[in-house]
């Protein structure tokens, strides 16, 4: 208990500093560009996941040090303002403004070390006149009116911000060229960092369609900090006088966490308790239709899924991109609403609700290998209990009863 509290005080104290340090950045608008000297270089600092969900997915960030003018700063592209007008509106509609924030070195290194994050430092293998081409883009970025940026949690965020100055800044001189294939989709790189059987993971995988089921490939992967240190370290490549080499001089690790994390608990398996809820519903089905037990728990049943159709279909007109063309509409459908506030006006409405339900049922459980999206194992017993139940409801087991 006492650690958990502890937890709670450093992910607060992180909020806050995160909240003090983008308010501080805001007021700061003239802030005075950083001096360098030839010998300044720049590295990757990648720092591992936390223990909440924001920090689930790690972060990355460059270090410019400069040992003859004494500069060691980060460029950090994890910054927003909380303050913002309409923050959870446009966290919402996908449309949340980040920036780049600049921070001494050893402030930065002190968060993660009260996290309990291991924090690593790959030097990049540069020439003094790249290192320079990368510290005036960032101090260019840092000015005011460019500081900002739409997040995008594939596509633009703290890790591929890093990645595309690379590209952008070395242009000819720097090519991608992995030592393996990549086969892995957006969504299967989630669940390496959340869990394949965790509650977070289940509704990652209710409100992401299709698009994630794309195999990100090796540049795409580097959405995750990790990946993006994996590719400085194995695959990206530099031209040098000597030729092609690898990007990464030198590796070493800043802080290493000294707590393992405690394994994913029972409690924290979505599928054991769902299949167990859908088991003994099922159960209800033996028994003659009409009672209490039945209605309360059917009309339970359609509720909970179209009000999460309705947050599905909320999500198409969002842009969030990966939320749309979400297959799960199929079973999730707000139309379930709809025909069980009919249903009140006459029997037609209510064969209509259980003919959508196991129409949407079906359809996912027969496509379910052969479809383009990836559905979680945990969707399993809720479909077979919409399709017994709907089943039961239009008639269809009388015979066998």
């Amino acid at each position: 208990m006492v650690k958990q509290l502890s937890n709670r005080f450093v992910n607060c104290l992180y909020f806050l500093r995160q909240w003090a340090f983008g308010l501080a950045v805001l007021m700061n608008l003239h802030s005075h560009a950083q001096t360098f000297s030839p010998a300044a270089q720049v590295s990757l600092l990648t720092c591992s996941s936390g223990s909440e969900l924001y920090t689930s997915f790690g972060h990355s960030a460059f270090r410019v040090r400069d040992t003859i003018s004494g500069v060691d700063v980060v460029y950090n592209y994890g910054i927003f303002n909380f303050d913002a007008p309409n923050f959870y509106t446009n966290f919402i509609r996908g449309k949340l403004r980040y920036m780049l924030g600049r921070e001494g070195m050893r402030g930065f290194l002190r968060q993660y070390v009260a996290e309990d994050r291991t924090v690593v430092e790959q030097q990049l293998l540069l020439s003094p006149q790249q290192n320079q081409r990368i510290i005036n883009f960032l101090e260019n970025n840092y000015l005011p009116e460019n500081r900002y940026y739409w997040y995008d949690f594939f596509y633009d965020n703290c890790s591929t911000k890093l990645r595309d100055i690379l590209e952008k800044q070395l242009t000819d001189s720097l090519r991608l060229n992995s030592p393996t294939t990549h086969t892995k989709t957006f969504r299967q790189l989630l669940g390496e960092k959340v869990g394949n059987d965790t509650w977070i993971k289940l509704g990652f995988d209710i409100i992401l369609g299709i698009t994630t089921d794309q195999i990100a490939g090796f540049r795409h992967e580097m959405f995750l900090p990790s990946y993006l240190s994996a590719g400085v370290e194995n695959g990206i490549e530099v031209k040098t006088a000597n030729g092609w080499q690898r990007i990464m001089k030198k590796k070493t690790v800043l802080y290493q966490a000294q707590n393992v994390p405690p394994p994913i608990s029972i409690w924290q398996k979505p599928f054991i308790w769902i299949a167990a809820i859908c088991f003994f519903y099922l159960l209800l089905s033996l028994f003659p239709q009409g009672t209490v037990l039945h209605r309360f728990g059917d009309h339970f049943l359609l509720i909970i899924c179209g009000i999460l159709g309705i947050l599905l279909l909320g999500m198409l007109f969002t842009d969030h991109r990966p939320t749309h063309y979400n297959l799960n509409l199929l079973w999730l459908n707000p139309l379930l609403l709809v025909f069980i506030i009919m249903g009140w006006f006459g029997e037609r409405w209510r064969q209509m609700r259980w003919m959508t339900a196991l129409a949407g049922a079906l359809i996912v459980l027969l496509m379910w290998f052969l479809s383009p999206q990836q559905f979680n194992v945990c969707f399993v017993p809720v479909l077979v209990l919409l399709v017994v139940r709907s089943a039961d409801n239009l008639g269809l087991f009388a015979n066998f009863k």
